[in-house]
């Protein structure tokens, strides 16, 4: 019988921060327990991914601490599906989502272009084929 594994972890950020808050109170004091958690974490996970929120600078690295993992962060909605990500290889920087995916365009206005009148401060269009799109993000 072949033994299954988990390769890939996806949560939001409020997820990641209950895991932080449970991890402290129950393993920290533990430096056996703290060792075996980072090295089973780190050897047996390939990607652990946060998404749907911005993930605070706080989780990132204190998720990093206890698992060795840098968190892939991404930016999408049930709207649009996964417009921004990071990449699967190289380092990650805690507080960004990371680049268009492929038939994604991603426009920020300008401090100067935005006003009282202007209600959008990123739009997103995707023209992917399976979902076309132009999303706006409000500053309000």
């Amino acid at each position: 019988m072949l033994e299954k594994k988990v390769t890939v972890y996806m949560a939001v950020p409020t997820i990641y921060s209950k895991l932080i808050d449970e991890y402290k109170k129950v393993f920290k004091g533990d430096p056996q327990m703290v060792e075996h958690i980072r090295s089973t974490l780190k050897n047996k996970v390939r990607l652990m991914v946060s998404g749907s929120a911005p993930l605070p600078v706080t989780v990132f690295n204190e998720w990093l601490n206890i698992s060795g993992h840098q968190l892939l962060e991404r930016y999408g909605m049930t709207e649009i599906g996964m417009a921004l990500s990071n990449l699967y290889e190289g380092d990650r920087q805690p507080g960004y989502v990371g680049v268009p995916l492929p038939g994604v365009s991603v426009r920020l206005l300008e401090e100067n272009e935005i006003t009282d009148e202007v209600e959008t401060i990123l739009e997103c269009c995707n023209t992917g084929g399976a979902v076309d799109f132009t999303h706006k993000v409000s500053c309000s």
